[in-house]
């Protein structure tokens, strides 16, 4: 699945705010700005309460095109992204479905021809950033009847077979943008192996789980002691290894991602979290029995913090609350790869004495 904030870095990027686009509209702003086209018959029409028309909406630029002077503003132009659930009645197919997510951009201006090359070049960097293969297809006929002469661009891949398009935009009156369908570019993903089944890798590991009441993944084999991880690499008994300081200087071996500092210091100015390593942890009876122990340690803990040098500016901050949304992410990929067998609570690891401590 394409996360909200990945979806969104090369947008951000290129100077784009995120816009939230209602899943509810009136019909007649689709029948204005689309009148004509294939969607207006596929929309989820329905009156609400008081009579108006309404409708589910079954695509986004027309929401842009109709509030353009709203959204400038005082400005003469501005970039928007969005992540929306859009809908139309349609017969299901590979990729199509009648409620679909769309990644979409748009750059409102006077200049629809800059506009429009803009979005194609941040389109084409952005599938590029999957390492995505496709063709670009730039005087496309489009199906949405608000495109300057019905003609934008396209990009295709042909392992889709017969719906081969994953997104497409164009220029019109108010600027130009895209939609890419996610399901659809995850399809592509998949079918030219850039999309990794976890159930399908075979992890190998040294030492043990450090709890004695732990059982591995189907998928998790643990090697004999001695093993070499690093070598078992380098004599291509493995295809990928984790390694910190033990990774060999050897011409053959590559990082996955080229700079890893940087890519780190982008995703924490995103997220603002820190993925969490290893966690203190103390017995229930412990905490029970004498709290007083666990504040005292916590209390050694900060102090030594606040005296050590050279901690890393991106670096776990103290505190429950402060490290919740970290410890999330750990539980949701823990979950992800069958560490743990249920998806739990952040407050599930914490109980009365330990939660309160920061």
């Amino acid at each position: 699945m394409l996360s909200k904030t990945v979806s969104g870095a090369t947008f951000i990027e290129a100077g784009a705010e995120e816009a939230i686009v209602p899943a509810l509209w009136g019909q007649d702003t689709f029948i204005e700005k689309a009148g004509g086209s294939e969607v207006i018959g596929q929309m989820w029409a329905f009156l609400d309460k008081k009579g108006r028309p309404c409708c589910l909406i079954p695509e986004a630029t027309a929401l842009f095109q109709e509030r353009c002077k709203e959204l400038l503003g005082r400005q003469t132009e501005r970039m928007l992204f969005y992540v929306a659930r859009c809908y139309r009645y349609e017969r299901p197919q590979a990729g199509r479905y009648r409620e679909f997510l769309q990644l979409g951009f748009e750059y409102l201006c006077a200049d629809p021809q800059r506009a429009n090359a803009c979005s194609q070049e941040i389109v084409t960097g952005f599938l590029d950033s999957f390492g995505l293969r496709y063709k670009v297809d730039s005087t496309a006929r489009r199906g949405l009847s608000y495109y300057l002469n019905g003609v934008g661009f396209e990009m295709r891949c042909s392992e889709l077979g017969a719906q081969q398009q994953i997104a497409g935009g164009g220029a019109y009156r108010e600027g130009a943008g895209f939609g890419i369908g996610a399901e659809r570019l995850l399809l592509a993903m998949a079918a030219q192996g850039l999309v990794v089944d976890l159930d399908k890798v075979t992890w190998m590991t040294l030492g043990d789980g450090h709890l004695a009441e732990y059982r591995d993944p189907d998928n998790c084999v643990r090697l004999p002691a001695g093993s070499s991880i690093p070598q078992m690499m380098l004599d291509g008994e493995l295809g990928a290894a984790l390694l910190g300081e033990d990774m060999p200087k050897d011409p053959r071996v590559r990082t996955l991602v080229p700079d890893a500092q940087v890519a780190a210091k982008d995703w924490f100015a995103r997220e603002g979290v820190v993925p969490i390593n290893h966690m203190f942890v103390v017995h229930a009876d412990i905490s029970k029995n004498r709290p007083d122990v666990v504040r005292e340690l916590y209390r050694m803990i900060v102090e030594s913090r606040s005296l050590a040098e050279g901690i890393p500016a991106a670096f776990p901050p103290i505190g429950l609350e402060a490290n919740r949304k970290g410890l999330q992410l750990a539980i949701d990929w823990a979950l992800d790869q069958k560490i743990i067998p249920r998806r739990l609570s952040v407050d599930e690891l914490f109980d009365d004495v330990t939660g309160s401590l920061g």
